[in-house]
């Protein structure tokens, strides 16, 4: 399998794709919360030393900030989405947070965090490689990268399409092995490398 990080000309009319998530926390507030994730991303950061600033990458309605929150209440948090709605749920529950409304690739956030945060987020990266370059140079410490095997439940082709069922968001369909063959392309050092016990958070590393 070829090592050069994949390309996909852009089909993916951005603001359409704000207005659909926005939609979506309007309908369905509690979207896509699962505190089993937040749970296991926080049994993995207890093993190093404490955040004192930490990205939420494509925080959705921000119920893992929360939860971070109620460990780490010293912790500087940041919350980054491209929906306003999805930031405006994160606002009303985690207590001081920043909130930037960006795609990533497109953020100018300068600063440098202990902690990344990008769950359930990479695989809707259309411009995948500037984007996880763009998540690697926030990550000051360390990056907490997790992301599902699309291709168990949306079976297709390898490749940048939405979902045959369910949400029908636009994903990256692609195995374990071709990710991290990208997340070495953005510049990340592999500390750990876990599996999640949930096809939709199945594929888990600790990055730097």
């Amino acid at each position: 399998m070829s090592n050069k990080p994949m390309t996909v000309k852009m089909t993916v009319d951005r603001s359409n794709l704000v207005q659909e998530y926005d939609d979506w926390f309007l309908r369905k507030p509690e979207k896509w919360t699962s505190q089993e994730r937040n749970w296991f991303m926080l049994n993995v950061l207890r093993k190093y030393d404490a955040p004192q600033a930490l990205l939420d990458v494509g925080c959705g309605n921000g119920h893992t900030l929360q939860a971070v929150q109620e460990v780490y209440p010293e912790c500087l948090l940041y919350a980054m989405d491209i929906s306003q709605a999805a930031l405006a749920l994160t606002n009303d529950k985690v207590k001081g947070v920043y909130t930037v409304q960006s795609f990533v690739d497109q953020s100018d956030l300068d600063m440098k965090f202990d902690w990344v945060l990008c769950m359930g987020v990479a695989e809707h990266f259309e411009n995948l490689l500037p984007s996880l370059k763009r998540v690697r140079k926030l990550t000051g410490g360390y990056c907490y990268m997790e992301i599902p095997n699309c291709l168990s439940y949306s079976p297709g082709e390898a490749g940048f399409r939405r979902m045959a069922r369910g949400s029908r968001q636009w994903e990256w369909h692609l195995t374990r092995e071709t990710w991290e063959q990208h997340l070495y392309s953005a510049g990340f050092e592999f500390v750990e490398e876990l599996v999640g016990d949930n096809p939709a958070w199945e594929f888990v590393w600790v990055l730097k």
